[in-house]
């Protein structure tokens, strides 16, 4: 949408569509919308960017009760990127972002106490449940990209969670090659 020296502002809109098979973990089973904006500007040696978007999902059984056939709302999902590439020389970067979700309404298992009580008194016992709740979850991305040859670049990343709010890789790398 613009480009002006060295900042730059775009927009785009994913569109999913529920063409997979939800019982055999393949897809959603449901249509999806995601509307988003991305700026990026290069400050001397730093290049920062930001990413914002707004997930909307339609019904599915994932969301619902699977055994009775009985769909539900997938939750909707506002997500955010933002981070920098710190360029150390032309041909290696450093890059650093904090990427985040906050999902709206969306089961969620958690743990609670459950008292007893019985001849030897009253006892909390650990138990879980499952409750409609937004929460927020935050991961954070370092690494680099370096280009190795004339037309290849190198990408390696680790990719960890920030805070406890949901079932992730402790760390989770990532590495590819391009080639241009």
């Amino acid at each position: 949408l613009m480009k002006e020296n060295t900042r730059a502002f775009a927009a785009g809109l994913d569109l999913r569509l529920p063409t997979g098979d939800e019982l055999n973990l393949l897809g959603s089973g449901a249509a999806g919308i995601r509307p988003f904006a991305a700026f990026s500007t290069t400050i001397g040696r730093f290049d920062p960017h930001a990413n914002l978007a707004y997930q909307w999902n339609g019904r599915s059984l994932l969301a619902g009760d699977v055994e009775s056939q009985i769909e539900a709302d997938l939750p909707d999902q506002f997500q955010y990127a933002i981070g920098t590439d710190l360029q150390v020389n032309n041909r290696f970067s450093i890059v650093f972002d904090v990427l985040g979700q906050r999902l709206m309404n969306a089961s969620r298992l958690s743990t609670y106490e459950f008292q007893a009580t019985g001849v030897a008194g009253t006892v909390a016992l650990p138990d879980i449940r499952f409750a409609t709740d937004s929460y927020w979850v935050t991961d954070g991305a370092i690494g680099f990209k370096a280009n190795v040859a004339t037309r290849v670049l190198v990408v390696f990343n680790l990719r960890f969670s920030i805070g406890q709010t949901g079932l992730s890789d402790r760390i989770a790398p990532l590495l590819g090659v391009e080639w241009a």
